[in-house]
């Protein structure tokens, strides 16, 4: 069995403050995935009803501090877990629980490599005794504007480009990742969703 083929509780991952088991995991999945020539990410397909309102002001430490310019995000708290995006990711992915995070990267934006632990999700299913089998982890990004030249996701060697509006790209849950825009003047809006479907 490949270790990404294995089960997580990431109920334990979230417990464990040193990070040990989190990284571990991860790391072992992304080798076994790198060994047997997977791909990054793949194709979901595409939703044409999208409606959703950018935010306008920035979310606390959504960027690192030598981030040439900032992101704007509505940004998943504890407290926004029911919000309306929330609702339409679960009956539009069949999630049992997930958060919705509202992205807009600006010209000159930059998000580092990082795989993510998800903390208001990780406390959900924490307070909910859900338990967040990897197994049943999905990452979803919908994009809600067409790509433009210089706009970018980059996983190991591979990279997502020419979006359009509507195009949904997954990813598995332990692929580092990072995000940058280099257009001079349009922003890349997009929903990032994550959370564990339905068993």
């Amino acid at each position: 069995m490949r270790a990404y083929e294995k089960e997580h509780d990431w109920n334990e991952f979230y417990a464990d403050k040193s990070r040990r088991l989190f990284n571990e995991a991860w790391q072992s999945c992304w080798h076994d995935h790198l060994e047997d020539g997977l791909p990054m990410y793949s194709h979901w397909g595409r939703i044409d009803d999208l409606g959703f309102e950018p935010p306008h002001e920035l979310a606390p430490e959504v960027s690192r501090d030598n981030t040439p310019i900032k992101e704007t995000m509505y940004r998943q708290t504890d407290a926004t877990m029911d919000a309306e995006r929330n609702e339409w990711a679960r009956a539009q992915f069949g999630y049992e629980v997930c958060q919705c995070n509202y992205h807009v990267q600006p010209p000159g934006g930059i998000v580092f490599l990082h795989t993510d632990l998800h903390g208001p999700l990780s406390r959900l299913i924490k307070s909910e005794n859900i338990r967040g089998s990897t197994l049943l982890k999905r990452c979803y990004v919908v994009n809600l504007t067409d790509w433009h030249p210089g706009q970018a996701w980059m996983m190991h060697d591979q990279s997502y480009q020419g979006w359009r509006k509507g195009d949904v790209m997954s990813l598995p849950w332990y692929v580092p990742h990072s995000t940058v825009n280099s257009h001079n003047t349009e922003s890349a809006h997009r929903l990032v969703i994550t959370g564990f479907i339905k068993a």
